[in-house]
């Protein structure tokens, strides 16, 4: 009679893979064309990414309120970024860091758009 099989041992266990990053914004219509605008959420997402150079740059300047008027281009870049509430080194501080500013791309051809940081 021929010898049992030897017992398989079982197989180790299959390394996790990491969960894939979740999206950085909002998915794209299923149509796979931009939307008009970006949302309200990708707008605010992109200000609180800067919020904290902006606040460095106000440093001299707590309690104010420093309002950026951002131009932004369908590629999700600023082409403008005028600030008021604040002047001189502080606001061309912010300035700067403002035109740093990136939303998702949208299917409009420009977008302006003003947004409170508060120092």
């Amino acid at each position: 009679a021929p010898a049992p099989a030897p017992a398989a041992e079982p197989a180790p266990p299959a390394a996790r893979q990491p969960d894939p990053a979740p999206p950085r914004s909002a998915p794209a219509p299923a149509s796979g064309e931009l939307h008009a605008l970006p949302t309200r959420a990708e707008i605010q997402t992109a200000m609180d990414r800067v919020r904290p150079e902006i606040e460095q740059c106000g440093a001299d300047a707590r309690g104010y309120v420093a309002r950026v008027r951002f131009t932004f281009v369908s590629s999700g870049r600023p082409t403008h970024a005028v600030v008021s509430g604040v002047s001189g080194q502080t606001a061309s501080c912010i300035a700067r860091v403002a035109r740093g500013v990136r939303v998702p791309p949208f299917a409009n051809d420009r977008m302006s758009v003003e947004f409170p940081f508060t120092l």
